[in-house]
């Protein structure tokens, strides 16, 4: 038989697949029908697990054709019927539909990948919920091939290839752990090659579909995949994991170490002919040296790999950039000088052109591609390298020198790290106001993932006994908008709220980088506005009548997971107003102490709601003139340094 995961025999005794790991059963009702077994749920390919072409989901997505299959779906290629490309559709498969903590967790899938935009990691463009049941994620439709099958072509890959391959997965990988993400099934399936118009190969990290996602609340952290639950697959899970303990990034780490050791030598550390045999030698055995299988790596290499294969989690490297940045170190500094055998040899030197000649189909992404995505702010910092063009914009690049034993930065709860660097603000194109375009440099900071809530207010205000928004009844918000972003406040309110907190606001500056990223983005999701992603007027929303609740549009998220930038209200700024360098001369009106808003809010056109858009408003309520003040659009989030 072969398995269905990766395509290669598995004898009919075997209960694994030696290639992938992945746990081979089958069915009693059906001995000739294969299972999958991700953890999560089992997968059928049997009788009705398929969806027909030309089905029109959420009334946007009209099926072509399955692609392939994850561990909790069947990934299908699709037409977006508005703007006409073709995306991949991942829909939840019909034996686990009716489990509604799979469905559950499904959806949370969907949420955490739209929290994370990286370079690395697959787009995540909408999910929803059929009134039949069917659950579906829409995702970017990509090109290009698995690190598993360039492993079955070549069998080992060098370490001077590795290196950049594995900085821009960690980078990804760092970035999810930030975030509360553990990938939990990081192997060669998950790692998609792709090559750049300049030859260079860029990874992209795949099928996040038994992530650990903690949602975070005031008190609380919640997890739908529960301790003692053991999920992965068996060839590269971490002790810890095979012990179904509770897992924190360096079990990722672990996995990693796996993922190396098979690149380097052409096999994995531990095998057996069952699942549980592969589980327990995970947990007792050391993995054979690697010199041993392959005498041209050097010690230094194989010591960093056997380093993150330690049992205990402390004694492996500490984060996915220390581990880069390890690697990377052992390669430049400690080449081997024994050769390798011919036939590697020989592979070495065709593995680029076997990847670039290699036919190229679309791969899914599947869903929670939340893997390893991360390290997009200390991969800027410490490597800074030219980043492949995005999907949608060329990325401007820059460099930096590579620093070791980083300390991974925490950003405070609720907040998002944000890598500094030199970016180009404004535009050329938008608003007299926008331009010039016009290069900026930032130090990192946090800022906050969403506006400041009613709710948030209201304890400051409590707190501090000061004085309520005008629009409050008395101290008490709107029944039913506690998260609603707090709106009718001045910048000076703003600023006392953000002192409270030990915070300040962002500077123009930073919101316009946390909006845009490096890529010159006109909004947050891309360069065209598209309805449906933010809250302002459109042609199919020209009535907007309020605010809604922070966090209603995921897909508004910034390239750095920070959400409502766009729309829903204005958002004040600590700059005050005045023209770029170079840009025109600005005219008060009348009104005094102008302070910079940004985003736009429910009221606003889409030309108004823009990343580079910036408006004055007077700082205070005495700053008006003889004109009545109006802060009803206005709310705002905070920032704070990186100490």
């Amino acid at each position: 038989m072969f398995c269905v995961q990766c395509g290669k025999s598995v004898s009919s005794e075997r209960e694994s697949c030696d290639s992938c790991g992945v746990i081979i059963t089958r069915p009693k009702s059906n001995p000739n029908q294969t299972v999958i077994d991700y953890g999560t749920s089992a997968s059928f390919f049997g009788a009705g697990s398929t969806i027909e072409a030309g089905r029109i989901l959420g009334n946007r997505y009209e099926i072509i054709a399955p692609i392939g299959s994850g561990g909790m779906g069947t990934i299908y290629s699709a037409r977006r019927i508005n703007i006409g490309d073709l995306v991949a559709v991942k829909v939840l498969r019909p034996d686990v539909i009716t489990d509604s903590q799979s469905r559950e967790r499904f959806q949370r899938e969907a949420q955490a990948a739209a929290k994370l935009h990286h370079p690395n990691a697959v787009v995540i463009h909408d999910f929803g919920l059929e009134p039949d049941g069917v659950t579906y994620i829409v995702m970017e439709l990509l090109e290009g091939r698995s690190l598993r099958d360039a492993l079955h072509e070549r069998k080992i890959i060098s370490p001077e290839l590795i290196a950049p391959l594995l900085k821009q997965a960690c980078a990804a990988i760092e970035t999810a752990h930030r975030q509360g993400i553990i990938h939990r099934d990081i192997k060669p399936d998950n790692f998609m090659l792709q090559e750049t118009p300049d030859g260079a190969m860029h990874v992209k990290l795949l099928d996040f579909g038994i992530a650990k996602l903690l949602d975070r609340t005031e008190d609380k952290i919640l997890t739908l995949t529960q301790t003692g639950m053991v999920i992965g697959t068996p060839n590269y899970m971490s002790p810890e994991q095979c012990q179904g303990e509770e897992l924190d990034a360096r079990s990722d780490i672990y996995s990693l170490g796996v993922v190396l050791y098979e690149m380097l030598t052409g096999s994995q550390p531990f095998s057996a002919t069952n699942p549980t045999g592969i589980a327990v030698k995970h947990v007792t055995e050391k993995p054979r040296s690697l010199r041993e299988q392959n005498p041209s790596i050097s010690a230094t290499v194989e010591k960093v790999v056997l380093k993150a294969l330690e049992k205990k989690p402390g004694d492996r490297q500490q984060s996915a950039l220390q581990l880069a940045q390890e690697f990377e170190d052992a390669v430049t500094s400690n080449k081997s000088s024994t050769p390798l055998p011919a036939s590697y040899e020989t592979r070495e030197l065709t593995f680029n052109e076997e990847l670039s000649s290699t036919s190229k189909a679309p791969i899914y992404a599947t869903i929670t591609t939340l893997i390893l995505l991360s390290g997009i702010a200390l991969w800027w910092i410490f490597w800074r390298q030219p980043e492949p063009a995005s999907t949608q914009n060329p990325k401007s690049s820059n460099t930096k020198t590579a620093t070791t034993n980083v300390t991974p930065v925490t950003p405070p709860e609720g907040m998002i790290f944000i890598d500094g660097g030199e970016f180009t603000m404004g535009r050329n194109s938008g608003d007299d106001l926008d331009s010039p375009a016009h290069q900026v440099t930032l130090k990192p900071f946090f800022i906050d993932r969403t506006e400041v809530t009613n709710f948030a207010y209201k304890k400051f205000i409590d707190a501090k006994n000061y004085p309520a928004p005008p629009e409050w009844k008395g101290n008490a918000f709107p029944e039913g908008q506690a998260q609603f972003p707090v709106t009718d406040v001045t910048w000076v309110d703003a600023n006392a709220f953000a002192a409270w907190q030990k915070k300040r606001l962002p500077t123009e500056e930073e919101w316009e980088f946390t909006a845009r990223g490096n890529d010159q983005r006109t909004y947050s999701w891309g360069n065209e506005f598209v309805s449906g992603k933010a809250n302002v007027k459109s042609n199919s929303n020209p009535t907007t009548t309020n605010k809604i609740p922070v966090g209603s549009y995921k897909d508004t998220a910034s390239p750095f997971g920070v959400v409502d930038m766009i729309g829903n209200v204005w958002e004040w700024t600590a700059s005050s107003l005045k023209p770029y360098p170079n840009g025109r001369a600005i005219e008060s009106k009348g009104y005094k102490n102008l302070k910079v808003i940004r985003g736009g809010a429910w009221m606003s056109e889409p030309a108004q709601a823009t990343t580079t858009y910036r408006r004055g408003w007077p700082a205070s309520r005495n700053d008006w003139g003889e004109t009545v003040s109006d802060y009803s659009l206005t709310g705002f989030r905070c920032a704070q340094d990186v100490q």
